[in-house]
Parts: C-alpha cells; sequence; structure tokens
C-alpha cells in the first residue's frame, strides 16, 4: 500500500476498534446498520489484499530456475540414449528428430521446452521395451514426467503471481472508494447525537482523524547467520515487497523506507532451507532482524 493509503487504513482500525468498544451506544444510533457492518468488512477486506499485495515473486523465479535446470539435464542425458538407439536402428526420423528437438534445449522457449520434452517422453514411453537395456525404463520414465510437471505447474507461476498482486492492488482501491462513501454516511449518523451525546460525538471524530505519515524515513539492517555456528552469510537474497536486496560480506543487508508497517523477508541461498521473518519498520527507528538459515 502507498504511505497515504498505510496512514488510512490505520486511521480505519483505530475507528473500527472505537465503534467495536462503544457498541452500546453505536447500536443506539438510527439506522446505523448495515452502514457499519460494510464498513467493517472493506476494512478486512484491505487487510486481506495488502497481505497478497505484499507478495514477490522473486522465490517463484528462483525455484523455476532449478526445476528448468532439472528438466532440461534429464532431457539432454535421455535424449543422447535416444539418438543412439536410432543410429543403432538405422531410424534416420527419430534420429533428426530428437537432435532438432533436444540440441541446446536449454536455450529454448518455455513453451518449446516443455512441447519438446513431453515429445521425447513420449518416444521413449513407445520404445520402453527395446530401451530398458539402455536405462531407460518405467521407473526413469516417472522420473521424466515428474520434471515435466513440475516446469509445467512452475512456468506459470510468476505470471498467476503478478496477476494476483494487480487484483489485489485494484481490490484496495476499490475497498478505499467505497470506504471513502461509507464514512461519510456514518459521519452524519453518529452527528445525529450532538446534543444528546457531545463528548462520543467528540471521541468519535477524533478517532476519525487521519495521521499523515511521518517525513522521516524507516530503516532496518538486516543480519543473516547460519543457524548453530551463528557466523555471518553473504550473497543471500533478500526479497519482500520492498523489492530484492543482497546480504554484503558482513552478512549484513540496509534498508531505508517510507513504509511504516510490518514487511515479512525472506532469505534465499542455494543449499539452504528458505526463511522468512517478520520485520516491524517504523517512522524514524531502526529496525534490526537476524534471519537464521538452515542447510538443506
Amino acid at each position: 500500500m502507498t504511505k497515504s493509503q498505510i496512514a488510512e487504513q490505520s486511521m480505519n482500525l483505530l475507528a473500527k476498534g472505537f465503534m467495536v468498544n462503544y457498541a452500546i451506544i453505536m447500536n443506539g444510533i438510527k439506522s446505523v446498520e448495515p452502514t457499519r457492518t460494510d464498513i467493517f468488512h472493506e476494512i478486512s477486506e484491505i487487510t486481506r489484499n495488502a497481505v497478497i499485495q505484499g507478495g514477490s515473486t522473486e522465490g517463484i523465479t528462483i525455484d523455476r530456475k532449478k526445476v528448468k535446470a532439472s528438466l532440461t539435464t534429464e532431457v539432454t542425458d535421455t535424449a543422447a540414449i535416444v539418438i543412439g538407439y536410432a543410429v543403432a536402428e538405422g531410424n534416420e526420423i527419430l534420429l533428426t528428430e530428437t537432435r532438432l528437438r533436444c540440441a541446446g534445449i536449454e536455450r529454448k522457449s518455455m513453451t518449446k521446452i516443455l512441447a519438446n520434452s513431453q515429445w521425447l517422453y513420449d518416444q521413449v514411453q513407445s520404445r520402453l521395451a527395446d530401451l530398458a537395456d539402455m536405462g531407460l525404463n518405467a521407473a526413469s520414465q516417472i522420473v521424466f514426467k515428474q520434471k515435466i510437471d513440475a516446469f509445467s505447474e512452475l512456468n506459470d507461476a510468476p505470471r498467476v503471481r503478478k496477476n494476483e498482486i494487480s487484483k489485489a492492488t485494484k481490490a484496495i482501491e476499490t475497498s478505499f472508494a467505497k470506504l471513502e462513501v461509507l464514512w461519510k454516511k456514518m459521519d452524519l449518523l453518529v452527528g445525529t447525537l450532538r446534543k444528546t451525546n457531545p463528548l462520543f460525538l467528540a471521541d468519535y471524530l477524533k478517532a476519525r482523524e487521519v495521521i499523515k505519515p511521518s517525513s522521516s524515513k524507516a530503516a532496518g539492517i538486516v543480519t543473516v547467520m547460519m543457524e548453530g555456528t551463528k557466523t555471518p552469510v553473504p550473497n543471500v537474497i533478500l526479497t519482500s515487497n520492498l523489492g530484492k536486496h543482497k546480504t554484503g560480506k558482513n552478512g549484513r543487508s540496509i534498508y531505508k523506507t517510507d513504509v511504516n508497517e510490518v514487511v515479512m523477508i525472506t532469505a534465499y541461498l542455494p543449499g539452504c532451507e528458505l526463511a522468512t521473518v517478520p520485520v516491524n519498520f517504523i517512522n524514524g527507528e531502526t529496525a534490526r532482524p537476524i534471519i537464521y538459515l538452515k542447510a538443506a
């Protein structure tokens, strides 16, 4: 969310809490429903979509590279056996087609990698009896198919994730627009207490004030260490809705941001499990979280 949206949502949550705490008085206001329920619903929708919006596609991209490498290696190894088999059998069509489809498979487009991998799988499947002595059998085919399926599923993941983030951003904007109308109506309803309960009205209006975000930035020094040894780890990729960062030689990465919220930061290092920690960024303060990595 933007700084102004964060400020608006802070007010929303404060005003919601006020109405919940003084439910007895609120219940006595004529026609307070369904406006109150609608306000609570849109506030919850903003919170829910903010979690989706805060996601990152970086981890998906990293995983896709690993899955792609695994599949293309499988294709290259399998194709070499099929080519040898085609030569032995004098099958020029199979020989030419395999070379054409599988040579330099790692440099082909994602679509062609999937299509050519599936084609090679089908060619092996139809010749299992002949290829068994060469190491291509039912067991190896299961592994091959699993790698094809994994790449197929993960290939669309970043696009799907970006679409989810985009939809969440639009949904947040829609909820704020609805709340602007709903709050105006609620202000008028609570305003009927001007003479009968002026102190309550004053407190309500105070809760409805939007506090402008501070001009000072929030900062954070994120340190990544190995679990157990507690030694600093350099070259760790850190991802969050604040972008991509990387730890230096001292295992640290410095953040400076205008946000005033809790940010989920994920650490990635080959050979280690992904680790995610919440970091509370507060304007004018410096957060100092430590992320511990565990060997995979």
